[in-house]
C-alpha cells in the first residue's frame, strides 16, 4: 500500500463485530517557504534550544495575552516558534525538523542560543533580542514602521 507523500502515518481502526474499516490520516509537519509570507505578513520567530528553555518560557508567558488578543491580526503578524529539540510551530501548525533546522541556519542561530526575531513585510529583519520581550515592546516597533503607519490610517478611514 502507498502512502501519500503528504502524510506521515496512517491508522487502520476495525470492528471485531463487522468489516467496518476506518483510515485516520495525519498530515506530516509542514515545510516552510517564508516567501509566501512577502507583503502579507509580518513575522515573530522565536528561536530556542526546547519548548523547556526557561527563556522560551518567559517568552511564552511574556506573549500569551497578546496571542489571545486581536493585536497580531491587527498587525499581520504571525508567529513561530523553532527549537532545537521538541516540536516547533509556525503560523498555527507544527514545522518539521528540518524546516525549523533550515530557520536557525537562514537568521544564523547558534546552537544553544535564545533569539527572537521580527521581520517586515518586505522580508527584511527589523529587529532580533537575545532575551525575551515583551508584546507591547515588539508592537511599538511595528506601529513605528512607515507601512503600518499607512495601514492605520486607511483602518481609520473605514
Amino acid at each position: 500500500m502507498k502512502i501519500h507523500p503528504a502524510y506521515s502515518t496512517l491508522s487502520l481502526c476495525f470492528t471485531l463485530t463487522g468489516t467496518t474499516f476506518a483510515l485516520v490520516q495525519k498530515p506530516m509537519p509542514k515545510q516552510i517557504n517564508l516567501k509566501t509570507y512577502r507583503d502579507k505578513s509580518r513575522l515573530w520567530i522565536v528561536f530556542a534550544p526546547s519548548s523547556e528553555d526557561k527563556r522560551a518560557r518567559l517568552q511564552q508567558k511574556l506573549w500569551s495575552k497578546a496571542e489571545r488578543s486581536t493585536n497580531l491580526k491587527e498587525r499581520d503578524l504571525v508567529t513561530f516558534t523553532v527549537f532545537e529539540k521538541g516540536k516547533s510551530m509556525g503560523d498555527g501548525e507544527r514545522i518539521s525538523e528540518r524546516a525549523a533546522k533550515s530557520l536557525r541556519t537562514k537568521f544564523r542561530v547558534p546552537q544553544g542560543a535564545f533569539r527572537a526575531i521580527l521581520i517586515g513585510k518586505d522580508g527584511g529583519e527589523k529587529y532580533r533580542a537575545t532575551k525575551p520581550v515583551t508584546s507591547q515592546m515588539v508592537f511599538g516597533i511595528i506601529d513605528a514602521m512607515p507601512m503600518r503607519k499607512q495601514e492605520m490610517r486607511r483602518q481609520l478611514k473605514k
